[in-house]
């Protein structure tokens, strides 16, 4: 099973927490919980940050309500949290918003 897969688990499972940081930022930036779980669901992993601390953390990109949204999950191996999430800014990101300019 992949880490992607591992994350679609936790969130199925109730395992999904979201940080006070993330949620913060959700509702300043108009993004609302189905959207970080449609992007869990058919979004990918564009980065990895393999040596984050506490735990590792992956950038996933994906779409809901036909906008791109980022969504930063940190993940122990038992749970996964959400650390941040943005609309990418198109003069830092390419056009499908998985490569940095």
């Amino acid at each position: 099973m992949d880490i992607l897969d591992i994350i679609k688990s936790h969130k199925n499972s109730g395992n999904l927490y979201i940080t006070q940081h993330a949620d913060l930022r959700m509702h300043t930036r108009g993004i609302d919980y189905s959207d970080i779980y449609n992007v869990i669901d058919s979004g990918i992993i564009i980065e990895q940050y393999l040596d984050d601390k506490p735990f590792p953390s992956y950038l996933i990109c994906g779409k809901s309500n036909n906008k791109f949204i980022h969504i930063l999950i940190g993940d122990d191996g038992n749970n996964s949290y959400l650390i941040t999430t943005y609309i990418p800014d198109k003069d830092l990101w390419n056009e499908d918003f998985t490569k940095r300019r």
